[in-house]
């Protein structure tokens, strides 16, 4: 399993608890991480915080061994769009799209359809807890959708921290599919960052070569 983490939130999401760039790789540094992107949380199509994100992104590469990567946790709007415009999208490194709310009286058929719209966008390397919204209880049928189009235009999935997401059934199935696993800490506070055993717990038995993702 690579020592990454392309999925933490810093002081520039309102998430966080105690987060910050340079918390981030004090803490990821002795972990034994190769290769970390910092991705806030992209709401909207202009951040007015982003100069100064990219500022302090600046800063910490030049104090650490490890490659910090810039990067973005964009909202999956009900079209199946990304918030954020293309003139921020397309200067990262890496950019995790998630989606994070509903319309209000929403069924599970309308969570995957959108995340389905989205995959078909193609507008990002990693779909962020892909079965997070309904605790996780997606019917195959429905999970196999997005197995389905994460594999057709070669998106990545997450097995991330912080949700517990996915569930280790979806993980199978995306290895079986060839699909790109990233192991995430979607951090939120320092003490979440290099659960490596976590990772290695939920892909316990699967005999097939995992494909891990590169950016």
């Amino acid at each position: 399993m690579p020592k990454i983490d392309y999925h933490i939130h810093s002081e520039f999401s309102r998430c966080s608890e105690d987060t910050t760039i340079e918390g981030i790789i004090s803490v990821a540094e002795p972990k034994g991480l190769e290769r970390i992107a910092v991705t806030d949380h992209g709401y909207a199509e202009r951040l007015p915080w982003f100069r100064e994100y990219l500022s302090k992104m600046e800063k910490a590469r030049k104090s650490t061994r490890i490659d910090v990567l810039t990067g973005l946790e964009a909202t999956i709007e009900p079209a199946g769009n990304l918030a954020v415009d293309h003139s921020i999208l397309d200067n990262l490194d890496i950019v995790i799209a998630g989606l994070h709310s509903l319309p209000e009286s929403s069924r599970i058929e309308d969570y995957v359809e959108i995340q389905v719209k989205a995959l078909e966008i193609n507008d990002f390397h990693i779909l962020a807890h892909p079965t997070d919204l309904f605790n996780q209880n997606t019917p195959k049928n429905l999970s196999d959708r997005i197995v389905r189009k994460l594999k057709e235009h070669s998106i990545a999935t997450e097995m991330n921290y912080h949700h517990r997401c996915p569930s280790p059934v979806f993980i199978r199935d995306c290895v079986e599919a060839g699909i790109r696993l990233a192991p995430s800490s979607d951090a939120h506070r320092l003490d979440e960052i290099g659960h490596f055993e976590w990772f290695e717990k939920l892909i316990t038995g699967i005999d097939q070569e995992i494909s891990w993702i590169e950016i």
